[in-house]
């Protein structure tokens, strides 16, 4: 799913943040969802580009380093797919 060029949030959903983490609602499937530090930074970085933005402008907006172990644009389309799962964040086209 991670292929298309751009990503952006669901409309059917609400969010807080508490101590720099997000609490997600969907409410179109009555799921809640908290998210861990890459996530609720994905989601705070989608909230501020609602028509979308691609992987990489997200990586660069975010700031975010490889770990030992893999690169930031692989760990930031990991946590965009299980977004993409949740129905959090969507794909959408350039």
């Amino acid at each position: 799913m991670s292929t298309q060029p751009g990503w952006r949030l669901a409309h059917a959903i609400a969010w807080r943040e508490f101590d720099g983490e997000i609490v997600v609602y969907h409410d179109g499937t009555g799921s809640t969802h908290h998210l861990g530090s890459l996530g609720s930074a994905v989601l705070r970085a989608l909230a501020a580009h609602a028509s979308g933005i691609g992987i990489g402008a997200l990586v660069h907006e975010l700031g975010i380093e490889a770990d030992p172990h893999g690169d930031a644009a692989a760990d930031v389309e990991h946590a965009l797919d299980e977004l993409a799962e949740l129905k959090i964040a969507i794909p959408v086209a350039a």
